[in-house]
C-alpha cells in the first residue's frame, strides 16, 4: 500500500469512528441540549490532544514541554510545601490535599489557549503527558507520607 492509501485508510476509520459516535450520540434517550453538549467537552479535548500528540514537536517544543514539565511537577509543588508547612505552619496533615493538587497534571486549557493565540499545541500536549505520567507517581507519594 502506498503511503497516500495509508493516510486515506486512517481518515477513512476516524470517520468511521466519528459516525459511529455521533450515531450512538443521538439515538440515547433524549437529554437536554446544553448537557448533551457539555459531556461532549472532555472527550473532544482529549481527542484533540491525542491527535496533538501525533504531530513532530521541533527542539524548541521539546524545551517549552520540559520546562513546563518541572515546573508542573517540581518546583510548583515544592513552592507550596515550603508556603504551607515552613512560613504558614500548616499540619502536613492539613496540607496534603493541596500539595497533592499542586503536584496534579497540567490541564486541558493551556491547550486551548496555545491554539488560540498561535502557540505551537505539540509542546503543550507533550507536557500534558509528561506530567500526568509524573503525577502518577507523585500524588500517591504524598498522600502516603
Amino acid at each position: 500500500m502506498s503511503p497516500e492509501g495509508i493516510g486515506q485508510a486512517r481518515n477513512y476509520r476516524l470517520q468511521t469512528r466519528v459516525c459511529i459516535g455521533l450515531n450512538l450520540n443521538y439515538t440515547s434517550p433524549p437529554l437536554p441540549t446544553h448537557y448533551r453538549i457539555a459531556l461532549t467537552a472532555a472527550p473532544l479535548a482529549l481527542f484533540a490532544s491525542g491527535i496533538l500528540l501525533s504531530e513532530k514537536v521541533s527542539l524548541k517544543g521539546l524545551k517549552i514541554a520540559f520546562f513546563v514539565t518541572c515546573v508542573k511537577t517540581i518546583i510548583y509543588p515544592l513552592v507550596s510545601f515550603l508556603i504551607l508547612i515552613k512560613f504558614l505552619n500548616y499540619p502536613f496533615d492539613s496540607a496534603r490535599t493541596i500539595l497533592m493538587v499542586a503536584a496534579a497534571p497540567v490541564g486541558l486549557m493551556p491547550m486551548t489557549f496555545a491554539s488560540k493565540y498561535r502557540v505551537e499545541t505539540s509542546s503543550v500536549a507533550l507536557a500534558m503527558l509528561w506530567t500526568f505520567f509524573i503525577s502518577l507517581i507523585l500524588i500517591p507519594i504524598i498522600a502516603t507520607v
